[in-house]
């Protein structure tokens, strides 16, 4: 004997198979043990259902999580059934849209409008989020609304730590902001030559500090913001608070 179920929980026996392959049989059930079948008759089972989530950096990219099927015990119990099942969907997540953002970021020229927003999006799937859903569900005191609780998996706005800008989006926004004008900004672009605003920074800095920040900068391929010498030099060169730089890099992410 098989037990199966619909979305709405009825129980249908297949007969020891025969019954699957009879016209009647319905699309769509899912097979369920004794136990699972004995929890439904009794009451004693609450289904969260399937949901699908879209990736907020992929255009027509989602993600559909599983149903989950919860025997009602205690709410201390709830919580941690619960709180696993979140986990698991947290996880499948975290894997589905890193695989997601690679495949994406080889389609596109700018690979960065793709990793960045899926980078900041994986980072708070995996902390605070399970602490966060750990707290909301310890403020419920109800097995059914323990078991209906709906983690939060949309996207938090980008955070400025996160971005990392390519040498064109800084040149760019750099113009655009009036902090250089297009000759010296396509000189840093394309023959490496250091703005003199930062020239000037780096001029008041030991001998070997200020080589080595050339050097780096030379170097660079892309700008992180949350890269120290980057802070320094450049508030310094531009005049700009942290906020500011902030301000910054988030518009010029977007160039």
């Amino acid at each position: 004997m098989g037990l199966w179920k619909n979305l709405e929980n009825a129980i249908w026996d297949d007969m020891d198979g025969e019954a699957i392959g009879l016209p009647s049989w319905p699309q769509g059930l899912i097979p369920i043990t004794e136990q699972e079948a004995d929890d439904i008759r009794n009451g004693n089972s609450y289904t969260y259902p399937a949901k699908t989530i879209t990736l907020p950096f992929l255009s027509g990219w989602s993600k559909t999580l599983p149903e989950h099927v919860f025997t009602k015990t205690t709410v201390e119990q709830a919580r941690i059934d619960k709180l696993a099942a979140v986990r698991a969907d947290r996880d499948a997540l975290l894997q589905y849209s890193d695989l997601a953002a690679k495949e994406g970021a080889s389609r596109v020229a700018d690979s960065q409008k793709i990793l960045q927003p899926n980078l900041q999006w994986t980072h708070q799937l995996r902390s605070p989020f399970l602490e966060n859903a750990e707290t909301d569900l310890a403020a419920i005191n109800t097995v059914d609304d323990v078991l209906a609780y709906e983690a939060d998996f949309d996207p938090k706005p980008l955070r400025a730590s996160y971005v990392v800008l390519t040498m064109r989006q800084f040149a760019l926004a750099a113009v655009n902001s009036e902090l250089m004008d297009y000759t010296t900004a396509a000189d840093f672009l394309e023959n490496k030559v250091i703005p003199a605003g930062i020239e000037a920074v780096l001029s008041t800095l030991p001998e070997e500090d200020a080589n080595n920040a050339r050097l780096t900068l030379k170097a660079m391929t892309v700008i992180p913001r949350d890269d120290a010498m980057v802070s320094a030099l450049f508030g310094a060169a531009f005049g700009m608070t942290s906020q500011q730089l902030d301000n910054f890099f988030l518009a010029a992410f977007e160039v």
